[in-house]
């Protein structure tokens, strides 16, 4: 039944990825709900099939944050009048879902090690990757990249920041424990899924198709991962 749904999941991802390019507004909005659903629905089934526990708990409450962000990045699209408002809306409820991951994480890399400061020791690492990137974008991101964040620059590198932190903090992770790696994988998917949406959001690739469908694809291979993770990991 878990590959039936992510079988399930990878059709609804690319049907959704022909109708944004081909139609958008609320068609798009449509089958994107319905491709969220789908790795929300994958991540409660595994769940129900491994077991409720506190780290798969995390995991669906991020993915269903996430769900909500795409419901809301949608509407941005839809209804421009309300960009701003959509936009902080949006990184809003994806940065909760990434502070659900890092429960999840967290609770993971303290059951497979004795002591809780190796926890914290790997964690310092995240927060020094995340410092450095961070910094970056905000010194260099405008100039090298071509990112113009405006009024959205304080709440972006607060994006950042949480998210890098999650990428290298669950890789760090992955080395200790490579069956962890799915989940990795899934938050360096979604890591680089949203530098391609800064440089559409923030730069100068708006209205790229490529770009369109390299940041959805990417995103839903990463949320598919870290759903499907939970056979793996509990």
């Amino acid at each position: 039944m878990e590959y039936f749904l992510l079988s399930l999941v990878v059709v609804l991802t690319t049907l959704f990825i022909i109708v944004r390019v081909k139609t958008g507004g609320l068609y798009g909005l449509f089958t994107k709900i319905l491709t969220s659903v789908g790795f929300v629905s994958l991540a409660l089934y595994c769940s129900y099939v491994k077991g409720l526990t506190l780290v798969s708990l995390f995991i669906v409450l991020g993915l269903i944050f996430g769900l909500i962000g795409d419901i809301l990045l949608d509407l941005k699209i839809i209804y421009d009048q309300h960009n701003d408002e959509y936009l902080n809306a949006g990184m809003l409820s994806f940065g909760i879902g990434h502070l659900m991951y890092m429960g999840a994480t967290i609770v993971y890399s303290n059951s497979i090690f004795v002591q809780n400061k190796d926890t914290l020791f790997l964690a310092l690492i995240g927060i020094g990757f995340a410092g450095i990137v961070t910094i970056f974008i905000a010194v260099f991101g405008e100039k090298l990249l071509k990112l113009n964040f405006g009024k959205h620059k304080i709440q972006s590198l607060c994006y950042t920041f949480i998210l890098s932190f999650m990428s290298a903090f669950s890789i760090v992770i992955a080395l200790y424990k490579p069956i962890f790696l799915i989940f990795a994988l899934g938050m360096l998917f979604i890591f680089i899924s949203d530098l391609v949406l800064s440089v559409q959001y923030f730069g100068e690739k708006k209205d790229s198709k490529l770009f369109t469908i390299l940041n959805h694809a990417i995103y839903y291979i990463g949320q598919i991962a870290i759903a499907f993770s939970i056979l793996f990991i509990l």
